[in-house]
């Protein structure tokens, strides 16, 4: 079964926010828990993948629905242990 830690999910959040990962790597990393029907239980981890799963997500006025705004927004609330 397809498994991740608190580090790695810490991991690609922080590269994100950096941009040291595309929106669409780090969507493409997390869309496999989805795809797999992994999601971890616990709430805070849930968050995370589902937020970078949608991390390259279109919008209709803009290129993208989510900025790196965002992704630090998604980075902090992680790192303060917050779904």
């Amino acid at each position: 079964m397809l498994r991740t830690t608190r580090d790695e999910v810490f991991s690609w959040l922080q590269r994100l926010a950096e941009g040291k990962v595309t929106r669409e790597e780090a969507a493409t990393w997390a869309g496999q828990f989805l795809l797999e029907d992994a999601m971890p239980d616990e709430p805070n981890l849930f968050a995370a993948i589902r937020d970078l799963a949608a991390a390259d997500t279109g919008a209709p006025d803009r290129d993208y629905l989510f900025g790196p705004e965002d992704f630090e927004a998604w980075l902090h609330r992680f790192r303060d242990g917050r779904p």
